[in-house]
Formats: C-alpha cells, structure tokens, sequence
C-alpha cells in the first residue's frame, strides 16, 4: 500500500529556503550549494532552494537566483523556488 503514495503526496524539502531565510549571520552561497546537494543526495525528490523576494525584506535569500542558477542539479530531483509575486 505505501508504495502506491508516491502518486498522490509529493513530499517538498524547504529547509535551505525556509530554514535558512532566518539567520542573521550571512550564509555565503557556496555554503548554500553544498547544503543543496547534501538534500539532493539524501534523495529528495523535490527541494525548494530559494525564494525570490526583496534582499531588502529577507537578505539571506539575495542570492537566489545566483544559487539556482550554478547549484550543482542531480538527476531526478526537482528544484524549486518561491516567488510571492512578480514585484
């Protein structure tokens, strides 16, 4: 019966957006890559990296598009981000 669940629940890590978003201290992005492939290696199928909002609002996510952009992507993980709206 339990393998029949991946069909209809798909399970989405957000620890290195939502984890993350909150710490004062700035996390350098090479920091963020391994946490990222560290996930995707654990075999998530789906991880939400990053959130692209204001640096002003949450600084720790103004490197989003950097990270999305030159993260190391394993096969058969999906990345995603969050993006409240298009301002």
């Amino acid at each position: 019966m339990m393998s029949n669940v991946s069909n209809f629940v798909r399970i989405v890590e957000v620890g290195l957006r939502d984890g993350l978003q909150n710490v004062k201290q700035e996390i350098p992005t090479s920091v963020k890559k391994g946490f990222l492939h560290l996930l995707g290696s654990a075999n998530l199928k789906t991880i939400e990296a990053a959130s692209f909002v204001s640096p002003k609002r949450v600084p720790q996510m103004a490197d989003g598009a950097e990270l999305m952009r030159t993260c190391q992507r394993l096969e058969g993980v999906r990345y995603t981000a969050l993006t409240p709206n298009l301002k």
